[in-house]
């Protein structure tokens, strides 16, 4: 069963890698292309810690 769990996270964290390579890259094309409105969508600020 704990192998089970491992392989599953391990797929979890490859789709999470995965989407965030895809993510890179649209932000990349967006600011080559200046795409403002495009570029800001993607971009999602931190929130304050105080």
């Amino acid at each position: 069963m704990e192998v089970f769990k491992e392989i599953n996270n391990a797929e979890i964290m490859q789709r999470a890698m995965d989407d965030f390579r895809e993510l890179q890259e649209s932000m990349a094309t967006a600011k080559e292309e200046n795409a403002q409105k495009t570029y800001a969508k993607l971009i999602v600020p931190l929130p304050c810690i105080s």
